[in-house]
């Protein structure tokens, strides 16, 4: 399966470059990406898909090392989110996952959802589609 690109002018700068050997894609997602005028005063937020299942293993450990918490605890088992600070790493190696991810992120952005629990129905909805 393809992954999706995006062209997009934020450059998710903000996270462990040390993840970067173990990354096929990085892509700033959530309210900065989505809202027009984007926030400022929310965390940031960062899709990362890996290069495999042993990868986002090692890409965990790092972050877990670096002080990184798992944040949530999600059913879904191709994706774990951690946060340190105000940045949140999300790490999956599932392709079909970051695709749908990404295309309810851009539906988000096309219609300017600026509701959180809008945003979330939206993702949940696309990414649970088979």
């Amino acid at each position: 399966m393809e992954v999706l690109e995006l062209n997009s002018k934020a450059k998710p700068t903000d996270i462990p470059e040390y993840l970067s050997p173990f990354l096929v894609k990085k892509q700033l997602v959530g309210s900065r990406a989505i809202c027009v005028p984007p926030p400022t005063d929310t965390d940031m937020d960062f899709l990362c898909l890996t290069k495999g299942e042993v990868y986002s293993k090692v890409c965990k450990t790092l972050l877990e090392t670096d002080g990184y918490k798992l944040d949530g605890n999600y059913p879904l088992s191709n994706f774990e989110s951690f946060k340190k600070d105000i940045i949140n790493v999300i790490l999956t190696h599932d392709v079909g996952f970051y695709n749908k991810f990404i295309v309810a992120m851009l539906v988000c952005k096309e219609l300017n959802v600026l509701n959180k629990k809008q945003r979330i129905k939206i993702h949940e909805l696309i990414r649970d589609m088979k």
